[in-house]
């Protein structure tokens, strides 16, 4: 097991949501029979490179299209779900956001 998936299956464990559980479970639930018509070509670049090894919060930038307005699509889910907190969801987006789309170095 590399060694970001050691640590996301300890913070999965301690239920922590940040990018590293986030893709553990990418890697775990998606079905590579289902690229083409269920899950599009740039979700295949980020599972075979989770698969690989590459780091969470670098695999953003070998997607396909970056910079294109799905990253911001997938970010309405966090902003509902840590309503409350306004400023930890904009953490959170930033944080998750990086799967789809890197934007320069990680902060």
């Amino acid at each position: 097991m590399r060694g970001w998936r050691r640590r996301a299956e300890r913070l999965w464990a301690e239920g922590v949501s940040t990018i590293a559980p986030r893709c553990l479970a990418w890697i775990r639930d998606v079905n590579p029979d289902h690229f083409r018509y269920l899950l599009g070509p740039q979700d295949q670049v980020i599972y075979h490179g989770l698969e690989a090894g590459v780091f969470p919060w670098e695999v953003g930038r070998y997607a396909t299209f970056p910079g294109m307005i799905g990253t911001s699509k997938m970010m309405i889910a966090v902003g509902v779900i840590n309503a409350t907190d306004p400023d930890q969801a904009a953490l959170d987006a930033h944080d998750l956001a990086r799967i789809k789309d890197v934007r320069g170095p990680a902060r």
